[in-house]
């Protein structure tokens, strides 16, 4: 009987950890280079005078950072309002022709957008909000990317651009109660692929009359030790 009940013990004892294992979180996983290392939900703020813009956004999920049911990017049900990570541009400029840019091909307009910086932000009690950019900027600052000049692809109703973020610093920050770093999850930098719509009509800010959305993917860019294999 002793035996018996030892051993019923133990097989509940590892049943117990097989299950319970299984929800636990690993620490940071490198994303495999060109796969997808996040997803993204955005609003594209352009002063039309000015041609000077920003963007500003939340990460509906980012590789390696655990978002089971146990633990989701989201406080609360999945909106800007409740996202843990964020993302924010620096002030940059369009160049369209004849001011430094293209020439318009055909029914394409062409737009140069400059060089620039782009953050992601960690937020522990998350409360962004679409009218106040600095809200998605007053968290946690947890990375860091810098970006070459790219072109922006106007059709008639959406634009679509490809912009490769390469990764120059990175905090270790902890979310429910493990540590990551970018320098980890992405150590190449994200290469973005972007959609946004010429249609919709959002509220205007003061700065920005024209207020577009957009969403997209990020995927892994080989690191240098990735590339010298």
């Amino acid at each position: 009987m002793k035996t018996h009940t030892l051993n019923t013990k133990f097989c509940t004892l590892a049943l117990v950890a097989l299950i319970g294992g299984s929800l636990i979180p690993a620490e940071a996983q490198k994303t495999p280079t060109s796969a997808v290392a996040c997803n993204f939900v955005g609003r594209f703020y352009l002063n039309p005078i000015s041609l000077q813009g920003e963007v500003v956004g939340y990460f509906t999920n980012i590789h390696g950072i655990f978002n089971g049911m146990s633990a989701p990017l989201f406080n609360g049900s999945p909106s800007e309002n409740t996202a843990f990570f964020t993302f924010r541009s620096d002030v940059f400029t369009l160049n369209p022709q004849p001011a430094g840019g293209l020439p318009a091909n055909g029914d394409l307009v062409l737009f140069l957008v400059s060089a620039g910086k782009f953050n992601i932000f960690f937020h522990p009690a998350p409360n962004c909000d679409w009218s106040n950019l600095d809200t998605f900027s007053n968290g946690q600052q947890i990375a860091n990317f810098t970006r070459p000049e790219v072109l922006d692809l106007q059709f008639k109703s959406i634009s679509q651009h490809m912009i490769t973020e390469t990764l120059i610093s990175s905090k270790t920050f902890t979310f429910n109660g493990y540590n990551y770093n970018f320098s980890e999850l992405v150590p190449g930098g994200i290469t973005l692929f972007e959609t946004i719509s010429n249609t919709s009509s959002l509220p205007a800010l003061a700065s920005y009359s024209i207020v577009l959305p957009f969403a997209g993917s990020g995927i892994a860019v080989a690191s240098e030790t990735d590339q010298q294999h």
